[in-house]
């Protein structure tokens, strides 16, 4: 029963920055890299059996590219959503449901680097899936350390590391709505019992809106910021959210 629940909820979350490789592009020689040597698919795909094709949100609203990479780290994301929720349970329960989601991610994340990207020596793969593993360990600690601080600045500053990489130009509005989804899905799963975490299995995300409905809702003023507008005859938030922005440490 544990197989069967963590196999569809490993689906919800591996849907969320699915992608493809077309086979033609290839052969033809014609697929794009990243400056890494990453190889650049295309968003959306399959998602496997019974899964979902997704993908694009992440890509085209997040800027974030269709790879390997990118797929992993949102990956990883929402299964560390599903870690914090599994803590609730009892012990042994907690183990197997996080270890049974863990080991369905690093089946599927070998099968792409065998299918997808053509990667057909196992010794090459096992070096990769142990560097992912250290990627998957530092993730959690990363975003265990923000809720222990319960801090939004130490939350988006693991974001900007493990999902953008340290990149310097990132849209810091792009982390903001990241981190508010992740605030938004923990309080969600908190509340949801265990049969209906497993009844939910691959729908387990959908109900809070998505990322792309927490992007819009960063340029609207919270009540404090929008009290400080009003102190100072602003009527427009723009001046204040470039100033928060220029304020913003995300990364210390």
């Amino acid at each position: 029963m544990i197989y069967q629940a963590t196999e569809q909820l490993h689906k919800a979350c591996a849907a969320q920055a699915e992608y493809t490789i077309d086979p033609e592009d290839r052969k033809a020689s014609k697929l794009k890299h990243t400056p890494d040597g990453e190889e650049i698919g295309r968003s959306g795909g399959g998602g496997g059996e019974g899964g979902s094709a997704k993908g694009g949100v992440w890509h085209e609203e997040m800027g974030l590219l269709p790879t390997f990479s990118t797929w992993s780290q949102v990956t990883m994301l929402h299964m560390y959503l599903l870690v914090v929720r599994f803590r609730d349970m009892p012990k042994i329960q907690q183990t197997t449901f996080q270890d049974g989601l863990v080991n369905h991610f690093f089946y599927e994340a070998e099968a792409k680097m065998d299918l997808v990207h053509n990667l057909t020596s196992r010794v090459i793969r096992q070096k990769y899936l142990k560097d992912l593993f250290v990627q998957w360990r530092g993730l959690v600690l990363a975003y265990d350390e923000a809720l222990a601080k319960d801090s939004d600045a130490v939350l988006a500053g693991a974001v900007w590391r493990n999902l953008y990489k340290a990149d310097e130009n990132v849209d810091v509005r792009r982390l903001a709505a990241v981190v508010g989804y992740m605030r938004r899905g923990m309080a969600d799963l908190a509340h949801k019992g265990e049969e209906d975490l497993v009844m939910k299995g691959k729908r387990v995300f959908d109900e809070w809106g998505g990322v792309k409905a927490e992007l819009r809702g960063v340029d609207v003023p919270s009540s404090q910021v929008k009290g400080l507008m009003d102190a100072e005859g602003s009527s427009s938030s723009e001046p204040a959210v470039k100033e928060g922005v220029k304020g913003s440490r995300f990364g210390s």
